[in-house]
Formats: C-alpha cells, structure tokens, sequence
C-alpha cells in the first residue's frame, strides 16, 4: 500500500508538469535558499514525466526509499531530465533530496548539461503543500553550461496528463560565474552548537540512470557512523552524478543524500532523526551542507531540527571521514 501511494500522490515530488509562462518573481526562500532579486537571470521551468519509480530499499528496516524519475522540462529551461532520489515517508507526509542531470537550453545562457540537486517535502494528498529547493551543482556543468550556477524555490505543478506528475522550479541563475543573488547556503539556525565525526563506508552503486551516454546518476546506499554531539548509527540512500577530476588522475562528484540516523543527540535524548545533505567531492575533499529535517524523526529526536556544514576527506580504503559542525535544537 505504500508503494501505491507514493505513486500515485507523490506528484508534488518533482517532475513534471505543462508548460507555463516564465515568471520574474522568485518565490519565499525555502529549506536554505537566500534570495536577492537583483542577482542573476529570474527562470521558471517546469519538469514533466511519469510517476518517480521505486527503486529496493538499502536496508531491512530504518532506512529510506529510494526511486528514479525522468522527465521533460519546459520554460527557462528546455530539455530532458533524469535522476535518482530517496524519500521517507510519515503518515501523510514525506521529505526527500534528489540530484538530476539536465540535457537542454537555459535561457541566454545555451545548451549543454548542468547537474541540478533538490531538497523538499510535502503532503501526500495535497500537491498544493509541497515547498522546497533547488541549485546547480557548480563546476559539473559542460558546453556552454560549463559554469552555470544557481537555485531556487519548488512549488507544485498540475499536469496535462493525469498519469503524470509535476513540479514548478523557480529562481535565478548566472550564466558565468557565481549565483551571489540565490545562494545554497544554509540560514542562520537557533540552537545548541555541535560537532560531529562520521566515517563511511565506501558506498555500494547500482545501475547509472542516464540521460546520454557519459551523463548519468548513479545510485547509491550509505553506512557511516557517527560520534560526538551525534552519535549514533546512519543508513541512507543517495544519488551522485560523477565525472572525471579536472586533473584526470581520479572522480568527482556532486551529490544529494537521505539518511535516517538512529542514537543520540546531545542535550535532546535518544531516538531517530532524518538528515538530508548537498555534497561535492573534488577527487580528494567533501564538502556538504546538512539539515535534520523535523517531525520526521522518532522517539526523544522526532522534532529535533538543526543544519550546518561538513568537511571531509576520501581515505585510501575508499572510506570518508568527516567532520560536520552547526546548530541543533529539540523543542
């Protein structure tokens, strides 16, 4: 029963939807995103395709669902899409992070292909209360979207096709250089300070979803441990569009993560909370932004929020070790 209704209500988590009328307004900021309207080239697109295809859990129990989706966009952006996500569902609600790659035009910019990344949650039986955000992988772009940058805001779309879902992406985007006006940096958060380590695993992949040959996102599932101010056990799935380094001797990758965490956190108890993460690996560092997503959690953590940055490094043994600081708070 799950299965059937995340996919037949699930059309407020991304895809689709018909053409609409490029809009200059950005939207409210949402789920990290700071706006500045006098930044970059407004955009709105919308994204069309059938419903997100469930891919198996990474784990038994405690762990989130994956699934792959592909579309069509239409407006600022004109072209095809396709990627590969997790969500966690509570009751009538869900939250996930997705990356894509996108094969098209943006608007003034030309045609190429950028690696787009989102993060949102919603209701299941009201599309209307979807809300999340965007941003394009800086650095992962090619042809004459090589150094595209940008983000935005997601609102729910209503599609031609009923058999289809939709999702509306609105923001700004500069063609060369750096998006200063609509920024993936996380807002300031109220609560205690924190410092975490994780080590992970070196991830199992599956089969890469493609959008052309080279230009694919590749699933993956996540075991990593944590200690310190979270300590506790991860399981996550996540998906990460990967490349050769700019040096040649190695990968890169950028890369959206859900994960549920089961231990502790310092000063709220024990329990379970769902961590959702933007990272990018340059072939020797990692560097993520990170957000306890509340009301999804369970136990003593089931409203802790928090958010913050990380920093880390792949080992040898194809491992990472990391180092995550921010805030957290539990009501």
């Amino acid at each position: 029963m799950a299965w059937l209704v995340l996919v037949v209500l699930f059309g407020a988590c991304g895809g689709t939807g018909a053409a609409r009328t490029e809009k200059t307004d950005t939207g409210a900021p949402a789920a990290g995103i700071a706006t500045n309207g006098h930044r970059g080239r407004a955009v709105a697109f919308t994204v069309t395709g059938p419903p997100i295809a469930p891919r198996a859990p990474a784990c038994a129990t405690a762990c989130p669902l994956p699934y792959t989706q592909t579309g069509t966009a239409e407006g600022s952006f004109r072209g095809a899409v396709a990627g590969v996500g997790a969500v966690q569902l509570d009751g009538q609600r869900f939250t996930g992070a997705t990356t894509f790659v996108f094969r098209g035009t943006v608007a003034s910019c030309g045609d190429g292909t950028v690696v787009l990344r989102r993060w949102e949650e919603g209701a299941l039986g009201s599309a209307a209360q979807l809300f999340g955000s965007w941003d394009i992988a800086p650095g992962f772009g090619t042809g004459e979207l090589a150094n595209v940058s940008g983000g935005g805001v997601i609102e729910a779309a209503t599609a031609k096709n009923p058999a289809d879902i939709a999702s509306t992406f609105r923001g700004r985007v500069v063609c060369r250089g750096t998006a200063t006006g609509i920024e993936t940096l996380m807002k300031p958060h109220a609560g205690k300070r924190v410092h975490f380590d994780a080590t992970t695993a070196a991830p199992p992949v599956s089969a890469p979803v493609c959008i052309e040959a080279g230009k694919c996102v590749v699933p993956s599932t996540q075991q990593s441990q944590y200690r310190g101010s979270l300590d506790g056990t991860e399981h996550a799935a996540g998906a990460g569009y990967t490349t050769v380094t700019k040096r040649g001797a190695g990968f890169a990758y950028a890369a959206t993560s859900l994960a549920l965490v089961t231990g502790h956190i310092e000063g709220c108890g024990e329990g379970m909370v769902v961590v959702r993460s933007r990272s990018e690996f340059d072939g020797e560092h990692v560097t993520s932004t990170w957000e306890l997503v509340p009301g999804f959690g369970a136990r003593a953590l089931t409203s802790a929020s928090g958010r913050g940055s990380a920093k880390g490094v792949r080992e040898a043994d194809g491992t990472y070790r990391t180092t995550f600081r921010g805030r957290i708070r539990c009501p």
